[in-house]
């Protein structure tokens, strides 16, 4: 009954129950002004009747013919509206009375009464009238002073004529309100049943698109204005990892669903699913969203959003969504291979145009040497010649192992080695910019389970980063505050053994603001063609396909450190 007035037939009902009370109330005051009228009449008879009976008998009772009086007396009692009509002394006793059986009967109300006076009780006015005392009076009577009252007379008139006119008034009233009462019921009664039935209709209709939409494999979602889940179908159900819809029904789609960032940040409000579809009544696809299941695990999904708009007014959105999160790795992937792909084409190229002229260098490098005693400067000079010759060609088979990636699937990795071959490729421009390298690395960790390459790209974006704060905080060489340190030590995790990397910076450090959003993709605080926003990013997929965890502690102004945990490949491993 109380979701009635939600109906939208409700305003009809309105419009009905309010002209009917409006003709009641005109209905009920026209009544009223009627019965006013009449009661006036009647009123001014029963007035008008008391005068008359007062003035035709008054002559003959002040002139003290009591004959006459008497016989008027008789007369007025016979009046249909007339009940009685009595003189009583000034003691309370009734001396005549057009009704024989009330003669010297008391009336203690007269005694003491100096004015007119009216009573109405049981149907019937009385009227008390105080006579005085005239010349006439006085010459029968010589103790009487002129102006004293020396009588009372009493008149009784009938009031059924009156009473019935408000007794029908009553009546036609009550009869009015409870007739439009009856017919408002009637009425709703009527809307009501029209409700009903349609409301019936409605849930079939409901049933048969509910069915539909849970039949469908498509996941399926509706949010009202406010954003609270009104509806998901079944496919819905699963993708969002729930068991029923009473654990999500009712609630907050931004609080339940896409509550926070990968990073575990408030998700903004502003890149918030709908947003466009509640506000602006436009649909919108978004190809990358991160939604949050009922375990707490996330995926990337694709969703179209489209606007409900009843009369004009967006009511709501509806949500599709699709699991594209495999897809998503896999096209990084993709494009990561094809840019080692690339880099291999490349690093294949450079090694073809140096190791064959290098390799001439050290040959004949060596060949003079042989022609030197060790301890000749020309001998100690070709010596430095051979090593630098062999640092070159280290470099170039280092780029060449980076840039064979291919395929490469998961097996047992030597991190001190993966260290090792890192900074085969940065050593030459950590030392031209001078950077400090401090280096504590435990060349007896276990072994880890993982792809060599990427765990050489994740440390080599994490010291492409530690060099850019470096470089901007010193942009001078020599600085002896400019130190990077990277650490490898075992470090134990849940009565698991890991091992842990360090990478430690003494450069500008990161706001504590952007500390929580580092790992987005695409945000980055370098100027523009600086940086892409993918480093840290591809840093966090990488360790986390490995089991990892990540972690950064920085003080703007002052340091980053960047710790990172990997698991052991088992408990007995060795290197």
């Amino acid at each position: 009954m109380m979701k009635f007035w939600k109906y939208r037939t409700a305003k009809y009902f309105y419009m009905v129950a309010g002209a009917i009370l409006l003709l009641m109330v005109i209905s009920i005051l026209t009544d009223a002004l009627q019965s006013r009228q009449v009661k006036k009449s009647f009123t001014t008879y029963m007035n008008n009747l008391r005068d008359m009976v007062f003035m035709s008998t008054y002559d003959s009772l002040k002139k003290g013919n009591m004959r006459v009086f008497k016989n008027h007396l008789e007369e007025i009692g016979t009046f249909n509206d007339v009940e009685e009509f009595s003189l009583i002394d000034t003691k309370g006793f009734v001396r005549y009375s057009s009704d024989p059986l009330l003669v010297k009967q008391a009336d203690p109300r007269v005694i003491d009464l100096t004015a007119q006076q009216e009573l109405s009780a049981n149907g019937f006015s009385t009227y008390y009238f105080p006579v005085e005392t005239t010349s006439y009076c006085s010459r029968c009577h010589f103790d009487w002073e002129i102006g004293s009252i020396n009588s009372y007379y009493r008149l009784t008139l009938s009031r059924q004529a009156l009473d019935a006119v408000q007794k029908s008034t009553l009546y036609y009233h009550a009869f009015t309100v409870i007739g439009c009462a009856v017919l408002i019921a009637f009425i709703y009664l009527l809307f009501m049943i029209y409700e009903r039935k349609k409301n019936e209709e409605q849930m079939l209709l409901s049933a048969s698109v509910r069915n539909f939409m849970d039949a469908t494999a498509e996941p399926f979602l509706i949010i009202d204005a406010n954003g609270t889940c009104i509806f998901c179908n079944q496919a819905g159900l699963n993708q969002l990892g729930h068991d029923t819809t009473s654990t999500l029904l009712g609630r907050d789609f931004y609080k339940t669903i896409q509550h926070s960032d990968e990073d575990g940040s408030p998700f903004p409000e502003e890149k918030r699913l709908g947003r466009s579809a509640l506000q602006q009544g436009v649909s919108e696809v978004v190809n990358e969203a991160l939604l949050w299941r009922a375990d707490g695990g996330s995926f990337v999904a694709e969703c179209r959003v489209h606007p409900i708009i009843k009369n004009g007014i967006v009511s709501g959105a509806t949500i599709n969504f699709f699991d594209v999160t495999e897809k998503k790795k896999e096209e990084l992937r993709t494009m990561h291979i094809s840019h080692l792909a690339s880099l291999g084409e490349l690093a294949a190229g450079v090694a073809h145009e140096i190791n064959n002229p290098i390799n001439g260098v050290i040959n004949y490098a060596q060949i003079f040497k042989n022609r030197f005693k060790p301890e000749e400067e020309g001998s100690q000079m070709l010596d430095r010649i051979i090593k630098e010759g062999n640092r070159i060609a280290k470099i170039v088979f280092s780029l060449l192992h980076y840039a064979h990636q291919g395929e490469e699937k998961m097996g047992a990795v030597n991190f001190s080695q993966v260290i090792s071959e890192t900074m085969n490729l940065f050593q030459t421009q950590l030392n031209r910019d001078g950077i400090h390298l401090e280096l504590d690395v435990d060349e007896k960790v276990p072994v880890v389970i993982g792809r060599f390459q990427d765990l050489e790209q994740m440390l080599m974006n994490l010291i492409s980063n530690a060099r850019y704060a470096l470089n901007k905080k010193f942009p001078e060489t020599g600085d002896p505050g400019k130190l990077l340190c990277i650490g490898l030590e075992n470090f134990e995790h849940d009565e698991w053994p890991h091992i842990r990397l360090t990478v430690l910076d003494k450069g500008t450090g990161i706001e504590k603001e952007m500390l929580n959003k580092v790992f987005n993709p695409f945000l980055t605080t370098k100027p523009a063609g600086d940086g892409t926003g993918l480093g840290l990013h591809v840093c966090f997929s990488i360790i986390k396909q490995h089991d990892g965890k990540i972690d950064i502690d920085s003080e703007p102004g002052n340091f980053t450190r960047v710790t990172v945990d990997f698991p052991i490949a088992d408990r007995g491993s060795k290197q």
